[in-house]
């Protein structure tokens, strides 16, 4: 899988957290040494149940951050897996917005869906590997049409590092 280096932050940070909550619950656990003899629905049981699925999930992410490629704002000025972009988007000619996203390959955590868009997703179908100035559309969910526009892109260049690309006479 490939991670942005934001979703590592995140993830680690998720770890952390899950971490906290395990030993705060186990400490809970220990001032009551009965833990071990009571019944599910108790408090104690459901603790223990709690530290089981979060020792799980810290295993799961910690193996995904194992087992995964990190990628970089990638260097080109086509919408690939870690590009950051603005596009400029329409729904049924009524409401209209301006999104700033990052194109990942799937979200392994507490990602904003507002931030971080899926490639696999059908808003990032339409938008990868379209240009700057390209125009796109998709149907959401709800079965509104979406229309839109990529107004700006990052890339890294490796000659002089990050660069901002803006349309100019955004129609």
């Amino acid at each position: 899988m490939k991670l942005i280096t934001d979703q590592v932050t995140i993830m680690q940070q998720e770890i952390h957290e899950l971490a906290e909550e395990i030993k705060v619950l186990n400490e809970k656990k220990e001032r009551d040494k009965a833990a071990c003899y009571t019944r599910p629905g108790d408090s104690d049981y459901d603790s223990i149940l709690k530290i089981q699925e979060n020792a799980d999930r810290i295993q799961a992410l910690s193996n995904l951050l194992e087992n995964s490629t990190i990628i970089q704002n990638p260097n080109s000025e086509r919408v690939e897996l870690g590009s950051h972009f603005r596009v400029f988007l329409k729904y049924d000619k009524e409401d209209m917005e301006f999104l700033d996203v990052v194109l990942i390959e799937k979200k392994v955590s507490k990602e904003s869906s507002s931030i971080y868009l899926t490639y696999d997703s059908d808003f990032g179908k339409a938008v990868y590997h379209k240009k700057l100035g390209s125009r796109f559309r998709y149907y959401t969910k709800t079965g509104k049409r979406a229309e839109g526009l990529i107004i700006s892109m990052e890339y890294d260049r490796p000659e002089i590092g990050k660069t901002h690309l803006k349309m100019k006479n955004v129609k």
